[in-house]
């Protein structure tokens, strides 16, 4: 049995939207050392259709989709890495005394002993919440929660932390219910080492007060291009409507493939070893536990692909046996089912055909138009140029990076664009874009010098 076929599976709960990601901002991380906002507000003035926006707080769209360009090395795939890490350290946190693994600028020596600065800003239902925190490589240096509602902004939390590695955690009053919830919260603010959050520390201590933003962080799934979707295998087997959609895809996409099956696999019959290097795969008890209600299951279920052979019956086939674009397909096609989560994939046409790519963008979009759908939202970096079209895309949905000659990474939106400079190129961007209008390609430099001299091009 291949093991790239097996997942661990737990009992999974339904669940319906909290929230939606409104805007990121990175600085002295990787490659960004200047602070840097992904927005996914809608840029008034910008046209939309129903398919790419949804209804967000103080009456402001938000945008389900932004796709991320730029040359090789710019820093597309360090803003992916740093909603990661920004997710990593809410959701799990650090073991006593253990390092908080950022990794800060290190081209400018001012920036290597600098904490780094991460933050989110979410909107549930009228409420648009904004938490960031700064962290160096031992110690969380500042972290805050507030909460703006009805153009009211409220603290609920603000926290700092000196160089004896003290921290004083103010709790707001719009926080707390009662005398009792805030003794209880102080209590945790005491506990909360120097390289932990304070709202990681929380929920891990069950503070309902959080539990809202910690869904909603826990919704932003990071897929790398190596990335295989969490509890797929649990899903499929459980779940006959999304069995149906992913079959579905499937065959759309011209795979030969006609439907998905789910064999489950005893336990008993899997050697110790294999069951050793899933868990090494990270598919943990305790991860299955964050995503599951009630008592984890262990078990392994394996999927199959049907085919059909020359005689018109059914074949099937196991994961090893398809071509890595079925395989990446098959791992991607949740984020265009209508979970409203929001997906954040590093590389999103890696082994896809273009038009495969573009098919996959349309019925991302086509969510926003079913009845009753709860639409989800993608980031996505990509080099597929096939995707620049305003037919599909809006402005203020298309996003460059590029490294300035210091080697730092700038981030901006088509929308920071005139759009006079784009009325000659129609709904068609693409050659505006390889033609360098908007910056974010590579620069060569003199290649011939470059081959002939065995160097660098000057």
């Amino acid at each position: 049995m291949a093991l790239a076929d097996m997942v661990v599976v737990g009992k999974t709960s339904t669940r319906n939207r909290v929230a939606m990601l409104l805007q990121f901002a990175v600085e002295n991380f990787l490659s960004f050392r200047e602070p840097m906002t992904l927005s996914l507000l809608a840029t008034p003035g910008v046209e939309h259709d129903a398919r790419q926006v949804l209804a967000g707080p103080e009456e402001r769209e938000v945008l389900r989709c932004a796709a991320i360009y730029g040359a090789n090395a710019s820093g597309k795939s360090n803003l992916v890495k740093a909603i990661e890490f920004a997710r990593r350290l809410i959701l799990t946190g650090t073991r006593s005394a253990e390092p908080i693994g950022v990794r800060p600028f290190k081209l400018d020596e001012a920036c290597r002993n600098a904490p780094s600065r991460f933050e989110l800003e979410i909107g549930a239902g009228k409420s648009r919440y904004s938490y960031g925190f700064e962290v160096s490589e031992r110690r969380v240096h500042s972290e805050w929660l507030f909460v703006a509602t009805d153009g009211t902004e409220a603290k609920l939390f603000e926290r700092s932390t000196d160089e004896t590695d003290a921290s004083s955690i103010e709790i707001g009053d719009a926080l707390c219910s009662s005398d009792h919830r805030r003794q209880f919260l102080n209590f945790v603010a005491e506990g909360t080492r120097p390289n932990q959050l304070f709202l990681c520390e929380a929920n891990e201590r069950n503070a309902t007060e959080f539990s809202q933003l910690i869904s909603s962080v826990r919704e932003l799934m990071v897929i790398s291009p190596v990335t295989r979707a969490r509890q797929l295998g649990h899903r499929l087997d459980v779940d006959e409507s999304f069995r149906t959609f992913m079959g579905s895809l499937m065959y759309a996409a011209g795979t030969g493939i006609e439907e998905l099956r789910v064999e489950r696999i005893d336990p008993d019959d899997i050697d110790p070893m294999t069951t050793m290097q899933i868990a090494l795969r990270g598919e943990t008890v305790n991860e299955i536990s964050a995503h599951t209600a009630g008592p984890v299951v262990l078990a392994f279920l394996q999927i199959k692909f049907a085919h059909r052979d020359r005689d018109g019956k059914q074949v099937l086939f196991s994961a090893e046996e398809e071509s890595d674009g079925t395989r990446r397909l098959l791992h991607l096609g949740p984020s265009i089912y209508r979970d409203g989560f929001c997906y954040v994939i590093d590389e999103l046409e890696r082994s896809l055909h273009p038009l495969l790519t573009r098919m996959f963008l349309e019925r991302f979009l086509a969510q926003g138009a079913i009845p009753d759908a709860t639409p989800s939202q993608l980031i996505f970096t990509t080099h597929d140029t096939n995707l620049l079209d305003l037919s599909l895309l809006s402005r203020d949905s298309i996003w460059f990076t590029e490294k300035d000659p210091s080697g730092a990474s700038t981030l901006y939106s088509l929308a920071d664009f005139n759009p006079e400079q784009l009325a000659d190129l129609g709904k068609n961007l693409e050659n505006g874009y390889l033609q360098g209008r908007f910056g974010a390609i590579p620069f060569f430099g003199n290649l011939t010098r470059l081959i002939s001299q065995g160097g660098r091009g000057s």
